[in-house]
């Protein structure tokens, strides 16, 4: 009987034994098997890395050109014309990542902004000059013969009657001057009514640029989103 205990001992003995052995080679499979999967997902993370580094940001030798185009604008004024319209010419031409690297664009934008305005007051200049001489010698051609009773003046080739102009051979001056007078009337009409659309949608921006056969386009855009485009002869 005692003989029978031991042996019985000795056999759950063995089975337990097997049993932890068993169990350990199990736990060093899954161990490996971790260690398998850890490796493979740092090769994946190592391939992300590699995947994501940061793009390559070097400048262009036409960002670099115009970049310095720009630096050589200087002082601003109305001879700087051809200047400032091939550096807008140049920045057109560029791809559009080559256009975000153009650190100096401010300034290239200010230079366009102030010939527009330097150009604006030199034709708003020339146009009060030219309107005065008219008037100076429009009045001094009244003058010259000018008749109390009519208000009118008779010179070579036509007659003034109110300041305006009446070809000779009209056969009615009188109505002649009301058309004319009309017409002054309709054009300041349309001239006030073009400053108030002005005054309620103002300009924000504007591009002048030139093609190479030297046709001028310009580009106006309006504070409500509306773009009017156009064209012009070389100057």
């Amino acid at each position: 009987m005692k003989r029978k205990v031991i042996t019985n001992l000795l056999l759950v003995t063995m089975v337990m034994t097997m049993f932890t052995g068993c169990a350990s080679q199990d736990a060093k499979t899954a161990l490996d098997e971790a260690k398998e999967q850890n490796a493979s997902v740092s090769a994946e993370l190592d391939s992300l890395q590699e995947r994501v580094k940061e793009p390559d940001v070097s400048v262009s030798e036409n960002v670099t050109a115009l970049v310095d185009q720009i630096n050589a604008l200087g002082e601003i004024t109305l001879d700087s014309k051809d200047a400032v319209s091939n550096a807008l010419i140049a920045y057109n031409n560029l791809s559009d990542e080559e256009k975000l690297q153009v650190e100096n664009l401010s300034v290239l934008m200010d230079a366009k902004e102030t010939y527009l305005l330097a150009k604006e007051a030199d034709d708003k200049a020339k146009a009060e000059a030219e309107a005065q001489a008219k008037a100076k010698t429009k009045s001094s051609k009244s003058s010259s013969g000018s008749t109390a009773s009519s208000g009118s003046s008779s010179t070579s080739g036509g007659t003034y009657v109110n300041g305006y102009w009446i070809p000779e051979g009209c056969a009615d001056p009188a109505a002649y001057v009301a058309w004319m007078e009309e017409q002054n009337r309709i054009a300041e009409e349309v001239k006030a009514e073009a400053e108030a659309a002005l005054a309620e949608n103002p300009i924000v921006s504007e591009e002048i640029y030139y093609d190479e056969d030297g046709t001028g386009h310009i580009r106006t855009e309006y504070a409500d989103g509306t773009v009017e485009t156009g064209t012009f002869g070389a100057n």
